[in-house]
């Protein structure tokens, strides 16, 4: 052990030889033996170390003694949210439920009670009922041969050929416009419907004959004009498997549902491929100008 004002004295060094009394010095304190080193207390994490909190109840004072409170707050608006969202998705399913295809779209409303209970194309095969023939979406009604015929399809045409394909395709629309009629009066009233569907048949049958009297005119290329004529013999046919299809719904009574598919599917055939033709016809007249 070590005295801290205890004077450490050590022996003169003289290499001479000379005595300790020839030059008094002062003697130097002697220095205190180091103390052992304490270990650091640890210091606190740089910015960078330190935690970071979470913006949650616990970090405030204020919230921590606020007591249950907040969490029934928090569980109340979870709650509302999931009810608010369950009611947004049955709204949301029931609006596409309401929007099926072909005529459920927009016309709907106002019909009889016994056709909102009736799905048109659930099933229909084999024998089926009389209102579900009359429901079911027959492309026949929205198939037409302006479809596949353009507004630029008619740049650079020969003016006979664009004369030609536009008769065609209104006497086609006028018909099918008049067809759509008769059919949503048929959905409206099952009772109707047998009178409604024969009244459609005359449609069919009146167009039929006008597109066959229509005469396609000379002058044009003659590939063309062959297009044309084609064009014209398929929307005879289609009109007259039109007729047949309203003749079957004229009469009340089940029906063969694969035969009213079969004559529709058809019908929708011919009107593509009479619009095909026109388009053709078209383009091929281009080159007579």
């Amino acid at each position: 052990m070590s005295f801290d004002n205890e004077p450490n004295v050590t022996p003169d060094a003289n290499p001479d030889g000379a005595s300790a009394d020839t030059t008094p010095e002062q003697a130097a304190p002697a220095q205190p033996e180091p103390a052992p080193a304490a270990t650091p207390a640890p210091s606190d994490p740089t910015p960078a170390e330190k935690p970071i909190e979470s913006a949650s109840a616990t970090s405030s004072s204020e919230a921590n003694h606020s007591g249950p409170g907040a969490y029934i707050a928090f569980a109340v608006v979870v709650v509302l949210l999931c009810v608010l969202a369950s009611l947004a998705a049955n709204a949301l399913g029931n609006l596409t439920a309401e929007s099926g295809d072909g005529q459920d779209d927009d016309w709907d409303w106002g019909f009889s009670a016994e056709r909102d209970e009736i799905d048109p194309d659930d099933d229909f095969t084999g024998e089926v009922s009389y209102e579900s023939a009359i429901d079911y979406s027959y492309d026949a009604l929205w198939e037409r041969a302006s479809d596949y015929v353009y507004a630029s399809d008619y740049d650079g045409a020969d003016a006979k050929a664009t004369e030609t394909v536009k008769a065609l395709c209104d006497l086609d629309d006028d018909a099918s416009d008049e067809l759509f009629d008769r059919f949503y009066d048929a959905w409206g009233d099952y009772d109707d419907a047998p009178g409604e569907m024969a009244e459609a048949k005359g449609i069919a049958n009146a167009a039929k004959a006008t597109i066959e009297a229509y005469k396609i005119p000379a002058g044009i290329d003659a590939e063309a004009k062959r297009n044309l004529e084609d064009a014209r013999d398929a929307l005879v046919k289609r009109w007259g498997r039109v007729a047949e299809l309203c003749d079957e719904l004229s009469t009340n009574g089940k029906k063969d549902a694969d035969d009213l598919r079969a004559i529709d599917t058809e019908a929708s055939d011919l009107a593509s491929k009479a619009g095909n033709l026109l388009d053709d016809a078209l383009t091929d007249s281009t080159g007579n100008r």
